[in-house]
């Protein structure tokens, strides 16, 4: 895909519709630098950095930050690459047409309850900022809810606040890195913080319950960006809660079979 043509940083800026600050800002925090520059010492940008801006827009648009850009973008060296980058960026918008039509139907049940109520619950309110978060642990729950049991959802009492999945995932993460025992204490004081957290945001309804563990089962099917996490659940997480949930005499709906 090499092609022997260059832009300065004004053109690309120009063509792109991005300032010259901002290259300049990317080129600085190491996210897209210049392949060469002009013997004046001018900034001169190829296809490649050009395809790379691309990835790095579209990321943007849809509210990814720089970091997690980083880790998405990909090295583009054939038109067999740039296919590649196409269908990954196709998926990424489906997924995002999803979770906005599950933030779409949890606006609708509100209306209705407001509606019919003439009560405006602040869980209601909590609940649409936080669907409306991407990339976490409550928007993938969020994602699995049916519309039947959307409103029951929005009624319970959403204990935990925007950071709290977020915070747990953290802890989850590190300690998996630090190759802890999952049936140790540690973990086992995760797995307690997990299952308050999450009998706050289900407020016991049995039917959310079962959601949010299908939501951990169903891992092929979380974003592609979770895969570090669904190691995690899966080699980590998930012993230690069965461990803990075990040891309180407790079975989440829908599991019966595998605590016999």
């Amino acid at each position: 895909m090499k092609e022997e043509c260059f832009f300065t940083v004004g053109e690309l800026a120009r063509k792109c519709g991005v300032t010259v600050r901002t290259l300049q800002y990317y080129d600085q925090c190491g996210l897209l630098s210049p392949s060469r520059y002009s013997e004046g010492g001018r900034r001169l940008y190829d296809i490649e950095d050009v395809l790379r801006l691309q990835q790095i827009l579209f990321f943007k648009g849809f509210g990814f930050s720089l970091e997690e850009i980083r880790d998405r973008l990909m090295t583009i060296n054939s038109t067999q690459d740039f296919a590649k980058l196409l269908a990954r960026q196709k998926e990424v918008i489906k997924e995002q047409i999803r979770h906005l039509e599950h933030i779409t139907a949890i606006m609708d049940e509100t209306i209705k309850r407001i509606e019919s109520s003439e009560n405006l619950s602040i869980n209601m309110v909590m609940a649409i900022l936080k669907a409306a978060k991407q990339n976490n642990f409550y928007a993938q729950v969020i994602d699995n809810i049916d519309k039947k049991h959307m409103e029951s959802f929005l009624i319970n009492e959403v204990k935990t606040d925007t950071n709290d999945w977020d915070s747990l995932l953290t802890r989850l993460e590190e300690l998996y890195e630090q190759g802890a025992d999952p049936l140790g204490q540690e973990a086992e004081k995760l797995a307690e913080d997990w299952w308050n957290r999450i009998m706050n945001l289900t407020g016991g309804d049995p039917n959310l319950i079962a959601t949010i563990f299908s939501t951990g089962e169903s891992l092929p099917n979380w974003k592609k960006d979770n895969c570090d996490i669904k190691t995690a659940i899966e080699q980590f997480l998930s012993p230690a809660l069965g461990s803990y949930l075990l040891k309180q005499g407790i079975v989440p709906p829908g599991m019966e079979d595998d605590f016999k």
